[in-house]
């Protein structure tokens, strides 16, 4: 039995951008079709605790280390280990809340779950909100990214949607109804710590030329190649892909949400399965168009022309489809840990005139061969070959963020294996950190279709425009939701 370990290279990733405060946390909030009580969800949480070892891990600076010493050691002075006993209040908060909107966000946004502390790496806050004579819950799970990812934390609810069934059924294990904050979790002392994620397979192995020149290129300084790639790009004519500010550690994002109802959804996948693309990159491209009629026109120097950047692109890909089925593996093996990476494009300048759809099929043609072959995992496997806190402190003062990212996580549904409790209602949250301007979260339900979280960094909510003096974000999320409604339907 592992009772601790050192954390893996990636885990490591995570652990310094926790310690140098470079991301607060991501999160998904779903609605269900039933309330619960705090006593039902603390019995719920219990049994969700005990069969799920990763609920209860946290890292933990090794005895005699410091904080100057996490980049020496680039986090090896770390330990992960199942925390001490912990009770109902330390993790779940309630919030009362006027209504359901992006504050929501905006309040969870200033929130983390730290490392070096014996609590989880999730809170839970329930947001009730008066709707009529009716109390709504919208339960918001938020976490640390280390041993969890987009997919783990829509497996959170679904579990916990199971156990909330069970407990609701099972009154052996009801807790004294006197007790207003049971302990959740008793011992670790005698689980299992699971190992690291990127150690489960292969997947993020890379070719033995990616290591000898990424070994090579740390020795090079960061200014010398941020002045190659300024000559090159200006040498052979490419548009420089589009930023705007120096990149700083100011967290805080500006959030607005757009949904799409069930049947525009219909229409849509119509036309992304008649077009041979899946949905992600109808939403990606018609982003993008709608990018450059706003934001790009507006900060453009030609006001004329809408166009002036390209695009540079990073769309999340979960990494679990390729992992091999292991003989007698826990369950939940391969549904929690950090397995996504990121697939990275630069996307064309798009003009009023321009073709979409091909566009659309050329993005869908290089995301789904980089995610096939396993390409664009390999970048992740090279982080032991890299000093990540340099890595990070270089980004500061730079203009190197990412245009935007897009991860959608699909159809949010239960696992099956009750029919009592599911979800109504589903977003994905998160922060633009210091490497996105843009960030375009994606979930769906079948009851209230599609639901995306548009975050962007302040500036570009503070932005107004120059022909009518309102908010550019405001126009902006307006013609992206006509333009995802309409643009399938004149096809």
């Amino acid at each position: 039995m592992i009772a601790s370990r050192v954390p893996g290279y990636y885990e490591r990733h995570f652990i310094c951008r926790n310690q140098e405060k470079y991301y607060t946390n991501f999160n998904i909030v779903a609605k269900y079709n039933k309330n619960f009580t705090q006593e039902l969800l603390a019995r719920a949480l219990t049994s969700f605790i005990s069969k799920t070892p990763v609920a209860s891990l946290n890292f933990f600076r090794n005895e005699g280390s410091s904080r100057e010493d996490d980049e020496l050691y680039q986090g090896k002075n770390f330990t992960v280990r199942h925390v001490e006993p912990f009770k109902f209040n330390d993790v779940v908060t309630y919030v009362k809340v006027a209504q359901f909107d992006e504050k929501v966000f905006d309040h969870v946004n200033k929130l983390m779950c730290p490392v070096n502390i014996e609590l989880p790496t999730w809170r839970i806050i329930v947001f009730e909100v008066e709707e009529g004579k009716e109390k709504s819950q919208y339960i918001c799970v938020y976490f640390e990214h280390a041993v969890f990812d987009g997919q783990a934390g829509v497996q959170f609810h679904k579990d916990l949607l199971d156990e909330l069934d069970n407990s609701e059924k099972n009154s052996a294990h009801v807790i004294n109804n006197e007790n207003a904050n049971p302990e959740l979790f008793a011992n670790g002392r005698e689980k299992e710590v699971p190992i690291a994620a990127e150690e489960l397979s292969d997947l993020f192995e890379p070719s033995l030329y990616d290591k000898v020149t990424t070994i090579l290129g740390s020795y090079v300084p960061h200014s010398v190649k941020d002045l190659y790639f300024k000559w090159t790009t200006k040498k052979s004519g490419h548009i420089r892909n589009f930023q705007y500010k120096q990149t700083t550690t100011d967290l805080s994002t500006h959030y607005n949400l757009v949904n799409i109802s069930v049947a525009d959804l219909k229409a849509i996948l119509a036309f992304c399965k008649s077009n041979k693309i899946a949905l992600t990159s109808y939403l990606a491209i018609i982003g993008n168009a709608t990018l450059a009629n706003t934001f790009y026109k507006e900060i453009g120097q030609d006001n004329e022309n809408a166009v002036e950047w390209s695009t540079s692109l990073l769309t999340a890909a979960n990494g679990r489809k390729h992992l091999p089925q292991v003989d007698g593996a826990d369950e939940t093996y391969f549904q929690y840990g950090c397995l996504v990476t990121g697939h990275i494009s630069t996307l064309p300048q798009i003009y009023p005139q321009t073709e979409l759809i091909p566009l659309m099929q050329d993005f869908h043609e290089s995301l789904h061969s980089s995610v096939d072959s396993k390409q664009c995992f390999k970048r992740i496997g090279l982080y032991p070959y890299l000093n990540i806190w340099e890595m990070y402190r270089n980004k500061i003062g730079s203009h190197d963020r990412f245009t935007k990212q897009i991860s959608n996580l699909g159809l949010v549904t239960e696992t099956g294996k009750q029919s009592n409790w599911k979800f109504e209602n589903a977003w994905f949250g998160g922060n633009t950190g210091l490497a996105y301007n843009f960030v375009f979260n994606v979930t769906s339900t079948r009851e209230n279709g599609l639901n995306i979280v548009v975050c962007c960094r302040p500036e570009f909510a503070e932005l107004m425009s120059k022909s009518d003096s309102k908010h550019v974000i405001d126009k902006f999320v307006q013609l992206y939701e006509e333009k995802l409604v309409n643009y399938c339907k004149q096809k």
